[in-house]
Order: C-alpha cells, then sequence, then structure tokens
C-alpha cells in the first residue's frame, strides 16, 4: 500500500488522537479518582464492621491488609466475606464476618493464612471480634412469644435472663462468635431481621448495654 493509501486510510479512520485539551480531561480525572481514594480512608466505615480474629485496631489493620483473600478461602464455616465498594470505598477487598448463615468457631485457620499480620495469631481466649446485642424491638421473647436457642447455644454463658425470661447480653462474657446471631428465630430468608446481633465494640449500637 502506497503512502497516499495509508494517509487516506488514516484520515476515514474513526479513531483519531486525544486533543491536549481531552488528555488533560482524561488525566485530570485520574487524579481526581486518587484523591477520593485518599479521602475514603478517612471517611470509610471499616470500623463499624466485624472484622476477622486477629484484627487489631482498624488503623493497624488496613495499613497491613492487602486483601489477598487468603482468609476467605481458608475459612472452613464460610463467614469471612470481602468489603464491597458501597459498602466501605475505603476498604474495598478487605474481609468482613457476616453471621447471617453460619458463625466463627475460633478455629484461627485464618490469622495462621494472613501473610502480613494484619491478623496477628491470638489465642482463641484473646479473641474479641465484637458484643452480640438483644434487640428488644425485634427479639420474639421480648415480643411476648417463646424461644429459647440463643441462650441455649451461647458456649461462652454470655446470654442470660432477666427476671421476666428475657434474654439478654453479658458484654464482658461475649467473644462475637455469632453463634447466637446464626441461630436466631428471625432469619432473612423469611423476611425478618436478626434478633440479636453482633456489633464490633466501638459500635453506638452498644452503648446503652
Amino acid at each position: 500500500m502506497n503512502n497516499d493509501a495509508t494517509n487516506k486510510a488514516g484520515e476515514n479512520s474513526s479513531e483519531k488522537p486525544l486533543s491536549r485539551k481531552a488528555f488533560l480531561g482524561v488525566a485530570g480525572g485520574a487524579a481526581a479518582m486518587l484523591g477520593l481514594g485518599g479521602i475514603f480512608k478517612f471517611i470509610g466505615k471499616g470500623d463499624q464492621m466485624l472484622r476477622p480474629p486477629g484484627a487489631l485496631s482498624e488503623e493497624h489493620f488496613r495499613s497491613l491488609c492487602i486483601a489477598c483473600g487468603k482468609c476467605e478461602d481458608i475459612c472452613p464455616q464460610k463467614v469471612i466475606f470481602p468489603v464491597h465498594f458501597e459498602e466501605d470505598p475505603g476498604s474495598v477487598g478487605t474481609p468482613r464476618l457476616d453471621f447471617g448463615d453460619n458463625y466463627c468457631n475460633l478455629c484461627m485457620e485464618c490469622t495462621q493464612i494472613c501473610p502480613t499480620g494484619a491478623l496477628a495469631p491470638i489465642s482463641q481466649s484473646e479473641v474479641r471480634i465484637g458484643i452480640a446485642k438483644v434487640l428488644e424491638t425485634r427479639c420474639v421473647v421480648w415480643l411476648d412469644r417463646s424461644c429459647n436457642r440463643c441462650v441455649g447455644q451461647c458456649p461462652f454463658r454470655a446470654i442470660a435472663l432477666d427476671r421476666q425470661n428475657r434474654p439478654y447480653v453479658k458484654p464482658e462474657l461475649c467473644v462475637g462468635c455469632g453463634i447466637c446471631e446464626k441461630i436466631c428465630a428471625l432469619t432473612a430468608k423469611k423476611g425478618f431481621t436478626k434478633g440479636i446481633v453482633v456489633f464490633p465494640e466501638n459500635s453506638p449500637e452498644l452503648e446503652q448495654i
């Protein structure tokens, strides 16, 4: 093909080079996204999420976690899930716990496989995932119906009954394993919300305990 034909083909092509103005716009947008990434670190909600055993302070955890997914893969209970963007832009991909379908059996395998120390290799007696709280407006017993699932299943005797046989949590005994939340009679599959939920220790929901 001669040069004239090549030039004509280039003129007819729909792929035109970016103008200087367009290029600067793209570059500026990318820079803005990087800047937002920095902002998200400060406005994220990671400290209101349940992290796996061995996670110390949220600041320390985020500084070390590389969102590799190894803890999620090794978890035998399948309660570790990656954080999505809409949940917390500042910690996307990092692990969080969900007790809707299962609970943490404190096997500590996640702390053993973590390559960066974001999940410290602590003993079971040191675990403090969070604290459970009975939600009085949802718990069936507090709504004058019969149930004793969480009281009988707590392995740490952290759930007791008040004088009216209604369950409440002893925070000093609770480690946040989530078995109470998992076995709660109210389930998302039935269209209800749990009557007992594990919250991070610094959650505003725990202020009244």
